[in-house]
């Protein structure tokens, strides 16, 4: 399950993002962190440094990228921000599929894996990803 929400949280617009209110929630359930700051900390620096490795060279011009390090990084702050997910199971190929839907871009993810001759997930879910 875990996987799927991180292949889902990059499609988000973070800057569309509401911060955290408990009256947006009235009679939903939702989930909060359950991660130690310090983890979720170290894997946002990591995940910071494999995206500007990856981005900076291109953007360097001749200048060469020799070292790279995180040492003199650091989290000032965090927020918690309302990410809308709407998760389910279906019923496939003999077993249960975990599909997990963007309630911000209607991305869907999932565990089945999609084969050119068979409908995409999107067909399977028909109306309820219309407005």
């Amino acid at each position: 399950m875990f996987a799927l929400f991180i292949r889902l949280i990059p499609t988000f617009d973070l800057k569309a993002v509401q911060p955290y209110d408990p009256r947006y929630l009235a009679d939903w359930p939702a989930e909060l962190y359950d991660i130690p700051m310090a983890d979720a900390s170290l894997d946002a620096r990591s995940q910071t440094v494999n995206i500007v490795k990856r981005d900076l060279p291109s953007k360097a011009g001749l200048v060469k990228l020799i070292s790279t390090s995180s040492a003199n990084m650091t989290i000032d702050s965090f927020r918690l921000n309302l990410l809308p997910v709407w998760m389910t199971e279906i019923w496939l190929e003999n077993r249960s599929h975990l599909v997990i839907i963007s309630g911000q871009n209607d991305i869907v993810q999932s565990d089945i894996s999609i084969k050119s001759d068979k409908p995409k997930i999107k067909d399977w879910l028909g109306d309820l990803l219309k407005d």
